[in-house]
Parts: structure tokens; sequence; C-alpha cells
């Protein structure tokens, strides 16, 4: 059974485009819970600067979840906006979660319309949406950005955001395309020094992705090629490894 993470409301937000900068979703009631139960989007004041120190205002209740506190010091922390990614958009969209509008006219755009608009500034993000995609239909938080090449950041199953940190670093691999080893290395460097597990997402041509491990990589000069005739690179094919 797949578990999308979503809070379990009929609401469905209202949102604003910003073609540089996302979807604005006022913070409320309703849009909270997206926030607190599942971490969708980002906090932003009144004067759409973000909150300094999110994982600060957020508390945990005697139940052990967690929720934005209802007495913040000062208004610099105070949450007026939530700002959507596009990747973040487009899923609450075909959840029938969100309405998003051009402007404040009320003019609506479409889940298509939505992805033409962003394809302006992102040629992949198709790609990158079907991955997400996926990975959120299995139950886990999602943050997009990591650093260098990677997409997104994956918690494990169960993860308090408040608490955990992101277990798995994705990377969108799209077939057929040639990947510069020396960019995967340094990414492969980065994301085990940080203790997390670099995932390769390989994306095809009939628009399916399948995900791999990539344990260890490294490239080294060598005097002869029956030097490193018995050495490989370990890439282990990992639905389990999502679990």
């Amino acid at each position: 059974m797949q578990n999308e993470n979503l809070p379990s409301t009929d609401t469905e937000l209202l949102g604003i485009f910003d073609p540089q900068l996302g979807i604005w979703v006022d913070f409320s009631d309703q849009s909270r819970r997206f926030y607190e139960k599942s971490y969708y989007g980002s906090l932003y004041t009144g004067d759409k600067t973000p909150v300094l120190d999110s994982f600060n205002i957020v508390e945990e209740d005697s139940n052990g979840e967690f929720k934005i506190k209802d007495n913040i010091a000062t208004k610099s922390k105070c949450p007026v906006y939530i700002l959507l990614h596009p990747l973040e958009a487009l899923y609450l969209m075909e959840r029938e979660k969100l309405k998003v509008s051009l402007d404040v006219t009320g003019e609506s755009i479409t889940f298509d319309g939505l992805i033409e608009k962003v394809m302006t500034n992102d040629a992949e993000i198709w790609q990158k949406y079907i991955v997400y995609r996926d990975i959120r239909h299995r139950g886990y938080i999602i943050r997009i950005g990591y650093g260098g090449a990677a997409e997104f950041r994956v918690f494990q199953r169960g993860a308090r955001f408040a608490k955990d940190s992101a277990k798995f670093v994705f990377f969108i691999i799209k077939d057929g395309i040639p990947v510069v080893l020396g960019k995967l290395e340094n990414l492969v460097n980065q994301v085990l020094g940080d203790r997390k597990k670099l995932i390769l997402a390989i994306f095809d041509k009939l628009g399916d992705s399948t995900f791999y491990e990539l344990e260890q990589i490294k490239f080294a000069p060598v005097s002869s090629f029956d030097a490193v005739w018995n050495k490989k690179t370990e890439i282990v094919k990992t639905e389990d490894s999502l679990k």
C-alpha cells in the first residue's frame, strides 16, 4: 500500500506562482499541517524573507508530534508564508491538495501549465518530478537540494524532521546522458563524508525511475591496466535500502 505522506485533510490550499522562487501559500491552520506533518515548503516572514532557525520555532507535543510554537518571541521568527518548491506544488496539485494562480487576481493555472512555466528555468523539471513523486509515494519525507549536483535529501521512514537528519541523498541521471566522472566522485566523497547514503536515480526513456546505491567510487592514475583488472566500483540496486 502506498503511503503518500499527506495530512488527513480535504482542504485545498491556494498558492500564487512566483516564476523566480516558487509558489507562495499563506501560513494558516490548514497549510501549517502540510509543513508540520510532511515538511512541505519553507517558512517565510511577512516581508518574504526566510524564517531564521526554523527548527527552533518547532516544539514537540504530548503525543510526540511536532508543531509550530503558538507563542513566538519575535516577529522576525513569525511565519506568514510557506514557499513551495515547484516540485512540491506539482505533487500537491496532482493529489488535488493545491490550486495555483498566476497572480492575486485569481487566474488559475493547470498542472501541465505549471510544468511549462517552470521548464523555462529548469528543462529537467519533468524527470525530477517523476523521481520526487516516486519517493513521496513510498512515504518518505523529502527535501529539495543538498549541495553540488545532488537533487534531494530524503529522511528515513518515521523520521522526525525537527530532530533527525536525512539518511539518503539522491542524484538523478537521465538514461543515455553522459556523466562527468570527476563530478560524480566529488559527490560520492561529499555524501559518504556526511555519513549518508548516495542513491542514483536513473530516469529512462519510458519515464520510469530505478534506484541504485553507490557505495564507493575512487579514481586514481595507474601504471598498467593489469593493476586494476580485479578492482571495480560497487553499484548495488537499492530497492531494499529504501524501506
